[in-house]
């Protein structure tokens, strides 16, 4: 679990002259759930070799997911619909080019 500090616990715990663990080991306590945001995320932040702002960026504007499909399968009837329309038919090859 990584350790979560307020801004006050900074000094302390980056000080490398620090020899004596006990003021460390007291910044050791559970942060404050109040103090905390719980929000979706993309996947991308799974990999340790991603390390860019978008992995943290909300994903709560997105809509639910049932809508979502609901789009996508609008669009998909959509564009088979007008691929069927306009795409020119197939001419069969020439016997000679077979």
């Amino acid at each position: 679990m990584p350790v979560i500090l307020p801004p006050s616990a900074y000094t302390v715990w980056l000080d490398p002259a620090t020899r004596d663990a006990k003021p460390v080991q007291a910044l050791l306590t559970p942060y404050p759930a109040d103090a905390m945001i719980a929000y979706p995320v993309v996947t991308r932040v799974n990999n340790p070799g991603h390390d860019a702002p978008e992995c943290i960026a909300s994903l709560a504007w997105l809509p639910p997911l049932e809508a979502l499909l609901d789009v996508l399968e609008q669009t998909a009837l959509v564009w088979k619909a007008d691929v069927r329309e306009e795409t020119p038919r197939l001419r069969e090859k020439p016997a000679e080019a077979r």
